[in-house]
């Protein structure tokens, strides 16, 4: 059953192949919005921990006499912050695979171009290469920011 411009529905007959077309497209469209939805999260992260660092920045050149206790919790919130920002990266070159497959097929080309950007990038970028390392660091050994002075 399809509706028209004027609310009013009617049905429309199609076949097994053209039914299997529609199939397909409606689940490469959900996992282009799946990879859409993760770089979503991966950009707000990123938009959380530069608020946070802006903020914090902020509070030090107006009153620099923040005590310990008070310096650590800060420092616990760009913590926060940090793993957020690189887990939620990891979630995205994770889950761009799996949708990729989805969309396409196991070894398709696209998945293809999509392993040979990600490789280049960590090949050719250092940033890439670090972050890569702290959040390694992070999962297995311990957090990235001991205290902000």
């Amino acid at each position: 059953m399809i509706w028209d411009l004027y609310g009013e529905s009617r049905t429309l007959e199609i076949d097994e192949a053209g039914f299997e077309q529609v199939r397909k497209a409606v689940e490469q469209l959900e996992a282009a919005l799946g990879i859409e939805e993760k770089l979503d999260l991966v950009l707000a992260n990123f938009a959380e921990y530069e608020g946070e660092l802006l903020q914090l920045a902020l509070t030090y050149m107006l009153d620099f006499q923040g005590e310990w206790a008070s310096r650590r919790a800060k420092s616990q919130i760009v913590n926060r912050r940090i793993v957020n920002l690189l887990s939620a990266a990891r979630l995205y070159l994770d889950h761009v695979r799996h949708e990729l497959n989805a969309m396409f097929s196991p070894g398709s080309r696209e998945l293809a171009d999509f392993e040979l950007a990600t490789n280049a990038q960590f090949d050719n970028v250092l940033a890439y290469r670090f972050c890569e390392q702290l959040r390694n660091h992070v999962q297995h050994q311990g957090l990235p920011i001991q205290e902000i002075t």
